[in-house]
């Protein structure tokens, strides 16, 4: 584990979105039975037209597309034995016990134990050696798509003695951070102090990547925290840091800012144009001297493309030639005739600050949050989790097969409320209406506004690099629905379909709040859209948040083994409201070479595996109050969007 990626950036978001969407049929909620507890059986870029794709060669996959995405997942291990691998992934001696560290990375400690942090480098001037790029304004898009460079260096550099684990000592060398606030009000950790980090630091145990804090300026660092986030390899790619731990013994530490080591920085084209270049800023060495595997690759609508801007103090050098600003350096261009040849004739300014962003693109710290830091800031603002483990989990204790329930989890919403007064919303044909006093539980959602268009057509608002992330609490209320069933003559049969859904009291950012029926989950809403033309009422919706609402029975996620495949195993998951199942989804869980997987939920853990023809749980990890009530099944879209940006890069 090099570095600890998106672990502070777990918080469960459901996506709230503008669109389309026909007027729901009025359906009002329909009071719940008390029922009995079953019985046991997750300069500013701008968008260019996207360059002719360009051919990349790729490095034959020895692994399977399965073992590359269960690698890290399935970890057969009992607490101690968890917490003491947490404990191995730090080389340096600190003062703390395997399970107090464990006790950090749980889901209701590591978000607020996680904070934001930049890792600054600068521009210097130009050396005079710097080769002539070209440009690329005619044809496909070129191999070669440099078009300028220039060196970066650190703000400064520590060097420190530590000591290691084994007790001998090292000197290492970590570079200056600095600490972003992300507001958050419930922080287990501080913002004091002086922070230096550094990756692929040579340790007795191997390459690591970490930061050390001064929290008191005495010059001595005095505490180990890892790298929770960071984009490419380089250390000034790192946004967070997380679970910060004191030293056994204070390591003295020099600064410098002399002396560091040589990075280049790079111009390379993303978009057909000749007087004004299109062109990214990017990292073309890190620190340790290596170049970035995201050099090879295309960069189709790449966010962080920008285009050049005339440049007037300076005549063009040659006939027919051009002079082009390119963000903080400004390039003399020859003639279209000549070759179109680039040259970088000056930085202007070396003392804005950049770190390394997506695909080691280099980006101002005056921009704003980094995307992971955004995230961070977000997840931070809502302190419990949607569907809070009560600790009440029962797992089948003799072996079962497909189709039995293994696991019930009960669980309560993290936020709840009552509606405060009658809420109608009138149409030029119907209604749409809630009554007072009907409980709600709170979804934290993200707020996005997307177009629609024919034939499918979909154009999100949001900014190509998200900054800042608008959350809010979306209210929802389950519906229960008795639907007469009709036979093939269209006459009832005596019998009824039972229907759940969910209706919700969104809002929009003119401060105006509606009524949407027909929503799903019944309990556990993911996602929706609200017609920017709906009709809506003024003022937010008429909700007050009290603990605890009564939805009329308990509350339950219930998980049965619906097939078992090779490399997978799918679990299908019901949610309950007492007996009653409300809605019913699918899991899936990676299996290991020997046919086993790990079973996380309520913030334990146990391990799935066949037992001749039937399969059984082995605990591991005992279930918390607190922590997400799920089973933590594979997000496989976002596996293979990473997976997919691995191979671009």
């Amino acid at each position: 584990m090099k570095y600890l990626s998106g672990v502070a950036g777990s918080a469960a978001i459901a996506a709230l979105c503008v669109g389309s969407m026909a007027a729901a049929q009025e359906r009002p909620p329909v009071p719940v039975q008390a029922v009995p507890a079953p019985s046991s059986t997750t300069p500013p870029p701008v968008m260019v037209p996207p360059p002719a794709p360009a051919t990349q060669e790729i490095e034959a996959e020895e692994r399977s597309l399965f073992e590359i995405m269960a690698e890290g997942v399935n970890r057969r291990l009992d607490p101690q034995q968890r917490a003491q691998a947490l404990l191995d992934e730090i080389p340096i001696a600190v003062a703390i016990e395997p399970m107090a560290l464990a006790e950090m990375f749980t889901r209701t400690e590591i978000l607020h134990r996680s904070v934001a942090i930049d890792v600054p480098l600068r521009l210097t001037a130009l050396s005079g050696n710097e080769r002539a790029g070209s440009v690329w304004h005619t044809g496909d898009a070129p191999k070669d798509r440099y078009l300028g460079e220039t060196g970066a260096r650190a703000a400064s550099a520590a060097t420190t003695n530590v000591t290691w684990k084994d007790g001998s000592t090292g000197e290492i060398d970590l570079y200056e951070a600095r600490f972003r606030s992300t507001d958050d009000k419930n922080s287990l950790t501080t913002l004091e102090g002086v922070v230096y980090c550094g990756t692929q630091v040579a340790t007795p145990s191997g390459e690591k990547d970490m930061c050390l804090i001064d929290r008191d300026g005495d010059r001595s660092f005095d505490e180990f925290a890892f790298i929770a986030s960071r984009s490419g390899k380089s250390v000034h790619g790192a946004t967070v840091l997380t679970a910060a731990v004191p030293m056994q013994a204070a390591a003295p530490y020099t600064v410098r800012n002399d002396g560091l080591p040589e990075m280049k920085a790079q111009w390379t084209t993303c978009g057909k144009d000749w007087d004004l270049p299109y062109y990214q800023l990017r990292l073309g060495t890190d620190e340790h001297g290596n170049e970035p595997a995201s050099r090879a690759g295309t960069y189709w609508g790449d966010p962080y493309c920008a285009k050049s801007e005339k440049y007037e103090r300076v005549e063009p050098a040659n006939k027919g030639g051009r002079v082009a600003r390119m963000g903080p350096a400004y390039a003399q261009i020859s003639s279209k005739k000549s070759g179109a040849s680039i040259q970088l004739e000056r930085v202007l300014d070396t003392e804005t600050l950049y770190r390394v962003e997506g695909r080691d693109k280099l980006a101002p710290l005056s921009a704003g949050f980094a995307p992971a830091q955004a995230q961070l800031s977000a997840n931070q603002q809502f302190t419990r989790l949607p569907y809070q483990s009560t600790g009440d989990v029962t797992v089948a204790e003799a072996p079962f097969k497909v189709g039995d329930h293994f696991v019930t989890s009960a669980f309560r919403h993290g936020y709840t409320g009552v509606v405060t007064e009658d809420v109608k919303i009138r149409t030029l044909l119907s209604s749409r209406s809630v009554e007072g006093g009907m409980p709600v539980y709170g979804v934290p959602a993200k707020r996005t506004t997307v177009t629609y268009g024919g034939y499918g057509y979909q154009m999100p608002a949001t900014p190509a690099i998200e900054r800042k992330i608008d959350m809010d609490l979306i209210w929802c209320l389950p519906t229960r629905e008795e639907i007469p069933l009709v036979d093939r003559d269209n006459k009832p049969t005596g019998n009824v379909k039972i229907e759940w859904t969910a209706t919700c009291l969104p809002d929009n950012r003119r401060g105006q709040h509606t009524i949407l029926k027909d929503q799903s989950p019944a309990l556990a809403v993911r996602n929706m859209r609200m017609d920017a033309t709906i009709s809506t009422n003024d003022g937010p919706p008429p909700v007050a948040e009290r603990a605890n609402a009564d939805f009329g029975a308990p509350l339950y996620f219930r998980y049965s083994l619906k097939e078992a495949s090779k490399n997978l195993y799918t679990l299908t998951e019901e949610v309950l409201l007492g007996e009653e199942v409300t809605s019913t989804n699918d899991i899936i869980l990676l299996k290991d070479e020997d046919g086993k997987a790990v079973v996380e939920v309520a913030g334990g853990s146990f391990m799935l595996e066949p037992d001749g023809e039937q399969y059984k749980l082995t605990a591991m990890l005992p279930p918390r109050e607190g922590e997400d009530a799920r089973v933590k099944g594979l997000d496989v879209m976002a596996l293979m969007r990473r997976l997919l940006a691995d191979i671009e890069r």
